[in-house]
């Protein structure tokens, strides 16, 4: 696993626990959660990291239903081809359909003989205690920023000062910094973390609103611009985690009721705007 960068704890921990089954990989989305199981499923099942393993499986896409969890289940039970076991990583949990996730409850129970599944969660506070229970947790951790800047420079170009901006919106992160550069929506994005500067101002709450960002990469932003205000205000932390909390209880309800963004952008800006 030489060729992942970072996570020394998480990689000693799955090398500790090779008789473990069912993994649940938990941290924020971009920080390398489903490249450290892939990498650990290469090394495991054929010990190269550069050839397909035949015996590895992805389940992945931006909904994942109760077809893919039993085409999943079927993949486990046939026989390996290439070594003794057959792995599953589902990527990710919150991709999931809440009848997916019922689905696959017995299989982390009773895993199939020589299997293993890992589960990917950006979320790791609003997962169900049924699939939490069945599965040996491991939290991984934002990189430090050599470690960022060093998966960043392995697939993109850019100047010491452009990456300084967007590791500033996105610490620790390298996944959602690569999007951020190959989408070229950085300026976007940094456009609306310099507008939460400034929401006593009308015609700004109103830019915030009915900005064109995507919820999810929005709620980003936000809860580094809260990070950083916590830095900066010592005395304040706690009206400030406070903040913290609502705001992101109110972007997981969102997701899971599919609530009208521009909706929860305004109450977003009173939740920020009321310290």
């Amino acid at each position: 696993m030489k060729k992942v960068i970072g996570h020394d704890q998480a990689k000693t921990k799955l090398m500790n626990n090779l008789s473990v089954q069912s993994w649940l990989i938990c941290g924020k989305k971009g920080i390398g959660k489903a490249t450290l199981a892939k990498s650990f499923s290469n090394w495991f099942l054929i010990k190269n990291y550069d050839k397909v393993a035949l015996d590895l499986r992805t389940v992945e896409g931006d909904t994942i239903g109760v077809e893919k969890v039993r085409e999943m289940k079927n993949f486990l039970h046939l026989s390996p081809i290439q070594s003794e076991y057959k792995i599953a990583i589902i990527d990710s949990l919150e991709a999931m359909t809440n009848n997916a996730r019922n689905a696959i409850l017995k299989t982390l129970e009773e895993p199939p003989k020589n299997s293993k599944i890992f589960i990917i969660s950006h979320m790791p506070y609003n997962i169900q205690t049924t699939i939490k229970c069945r599965c040996f947790q491991l939290n991984l951790l934002p990189l430090t920023y050599d470690e960022t800047k060093h998966v960043v420079s392995s697939q993109c170009k850019l100047d010491d000062q452009i990456f300084d901006e967007i590791i500033a919106l996105f610490p620790g992160t390298p996944g959602m910094i690569i999007n951020t550069i190959s989408s070229n929506t950085y300026e976007s994005y940094r456009c609306f973390y310099k507008l939460l500067r400034n929401l006593k101002n009308s015609d700004v709450v109103n830019k915030v609103i009915n900005s064109e960002i995507e919820l999810e990469l929005a709620s980003y932003i936000i809860q580094t611009f809260i990070l950083e205000s916590i830095k900066r205000v010592a005395p304040d932390v706690e009206i400030l985690l406070g903040q913290w909390k609502k705001i992101d209880e109110l972007f997981v309800t969102a997701k899971q009721l599919h609530l009208d963004k521009k909706h929860v952008l305004a109450n977003i800006v009173n939740i920020i705007a009321s310290v």
